[in-house]
């Protein structure tokens, strides 16, 4: 599994959202209008030790969209007190020894259709899968 599905597997046993239906990975579409999404950018470089690679380090965002602005937010702070606690536990059949929130969660702005969007970042420590 991916660092995005993994993740959206643990936001979805958390009660973040039904994968699939209003709980997403790498694409958030038009509907449903409540909706979380897990996305991947660039991490850091990987950790080396002894010439091999000990363990990686890909960066996530998690965008929750609501017609309510507190009903987006509320959404990504259970979202964010999820993956905060993440140590040394694995996911599906992987080791992530740490995942690191990078911020709170912040109104990123509003969609076409003036629908909130709030956003957090996140690093995640694993070992290489």
């Amino acid at each position: 599994m991916s660092v995005l599905e993994e993740v959206a597997a643990l936001l979805a046993s958390a009660g973040v959202g039904t994968s699939g239906t209003n709980l997403f990975v790498a694409y958030l579409p038009d509907t449903p209008i409540n909706a979380v999404v897990v996305y991947e950018y660039a991490g850091a470089p990987p950790t080396d030790v002894f010439s091999s690679t000990a363990h990686e380090r890909p960066r996530i965002q998690v965008v929750s969209r609501s017609d309510v602005y507190l009903t987006a937010r509320s959404k990504a702070k259970l979202a964010w007190d999820t993956l905060n606690v993440v140590a040394n536990q694995t996911l599906s059949s992987t080791l992530y020894l740490r995942v690191r929130v990078l911020q709170s969660p912040f109104l990123m702005g509003r969609d076409e259709n003036s629908n909130a969007l709030v956003a957090f970042n996140a690093e995640c420590m694993k070992v290489v899968s």
